[in-house]
């Protein structure tokens, strides 16, 4: 079974556990409707489904190193607003300045604090 595209996405939005569950259940609505556009019933997508290959079960290891890697990216993708690096994210900012604003900017926001301790800490 090849999804298309737009299949992947939507089927990622719906299986997405931080989309609000009303957009996750519109979005598994529209992966019916288009999987009912291409498969005669529902038997015909079951047997398409059940002749995949079967996956590796995924380790509790595997998936604790994916959160890590997510999380940190996501710390390294946050914007400095301030400052000589204004507009740069933090993965692109040296270690001894960030360090330099915790150290220094005693009102600096807690959101920015979060992300800058937790980019360092990874």
């Amino acid at each position: 079974m090849e999804l298309t595209a737009t299949e992947k996405k939507i089927l990622l939005l719906a299986m997405d556990r931080s989309a609000p569950d009303g957009e996750a259940t519109a979005a598994a609505g529209r992966l019916i409707r288009l999987f009912r556009k291409r498969y005669e019933d529902g038997y015909e997508l079951a047997s398409d489904l059940e002749s995949l290959p079967e996956r590796k079960p995924v380790t509790d290891a595997q998936v604790r190193h994916a959160a890590w890697l997510r999380h940190r990216a996501s710390y390294g993708n946050v914007t400095l607003r301030f400052g000589k690096h204004r507009g740069k994210p933090l993965s692109q900012i040296p270690a001894d300045y960030l360090i330099w604003i915790l150290r220094n900017c005693p009102r600096l926001n807690p959101y920015t604090r979060e992300a800058i301790e937790g980019f360092l800490q990874t």
